[in-house]
């Protein structure tokens, strides 16, 4: 409905100009998935992964329109979470990118999800929104650093 008051308002004839129209239309969502590995030391606590979670969330769905979700984003609110004897490993981002005409796309990477310039697509650095929910991070906890003897 946001879209429609928008639509609304950009239409009336306050606001736009006499010799053009405005379309306003919805983002190309990009539903993206996050999956890393948080590496600790034998007998060391978990980390708040409800909060680690969160924050991966807000990373993904507050990036703004540029075209890239970078990797080195969410990495560094995870390490808000993490002691010192904690590391990250095993970033994977998967998106899938719903395109207007019914299509989908898939990005992967663990560096950057990067869309790609297609226009005719409607597929564009300015069209295309970064989406995830809670489902859809999945954090996984390992004993793997050795404790010094």
């Amino acid at each position: 409905t946001l879209i429609k008051d928008i639509q609304t308002l950009i239409s009336s004839r306050d606001v736009r100009s006499y010799a053009a129209d405005a379309l306003i239309k919805a983002p190309v969502p990009c539903f993206t998935q996050v999956t890393l590995t948080v590496n600790k030391m034998t007998g060391d606590a978990d980390p708040d992964i409800a909060g680690i979670k969160t924050a991966i969330l807000e990373v993904i769905n507050q990036t703004d329109f540029y075209g890239r979700l970078d990797g080195s984003k969410i990495i560094s609110v995870v390490h808000n979470y993490l002691t010192s004897n904690m590391s990250i490993s095993a970033l994977d981002m998967l998106g899938r990118i719903r395109k207007p005409n019914g299509g989908t796309q898939y990005l992967r990477s663990s560096d950057a999800l990067i869309v790609a310039d297609q226009p005719e697509d409607m597929v564009t650095a300015k069209t295309v929104q970064f989406f995830s929910e809670l489902a859809d991070v999945t954090i996984n906890v390992a004993s793997t650093i050795p404790v010094a003897a």
